[in-house]
């Protein structure tokens, strides 16, 4: 039996594509410094928000490693998002990816410096969010 390539495309289309949407910035000690903080830190907080989703990193700059933590909040449920796929992205490259845990986090390990997509995969959605990493500066 010859694959029919009508039946084929149909058969694409009616599969539902996640629709994508972008974050914004809420947050970023970068330019919004914590005044009166508790002690000093070599990370870069951020939030990311779209949508009921807020995405929290931490960003460590230090010489030694270039790293991304981070943990996804559904701000209208009362359980964590577990198993939720990330990728990084790199010139339209996927750069590192990981699964979120059983507490909604996620880490991604020897990030080099440069300009990021960061992808959030949900079922229905794809939240995509901007992160540059840029060396320490005294």
């Amino acid at each position: 039996m010859q694959p029919n390539p009508e039946e084929d495309s149909e058969a694409i289309l009616d599969t539902p594509t996640p629709r994508e949407t972008m974050a914004v910035i809420l947050f970023d000690s970068l330019t919004q410094p914590f005044e009166g903080a508790r002690g000093a830190t070599d990370a870069r907080q951020v939030v990311l928000r779209a949508e009921e989703f807020d995405i929290h990193l931490k960003i460590s700059t230090n010489p030694s490693q270039h790293q991304i933590i981070g943990q996804v909040f559904a701000r209208t449920e009362k359980q964590f998002l577990s198993s939720i796929r990330l990728s990084l992205m790199q010139d339209g490259k996927p750069l590192r990816t990981t699964l979120s845990d059983n507490f909604g986090q996620f880490q991604f390990d020897d990030v080099p410096q440069g300009v990021f997509r960061l992808e959030l995969n949900l079922p229905q959605l794809t939240i995509v969010g901007g992160i540059t990493i840029r060396p320490e500066t005294d």
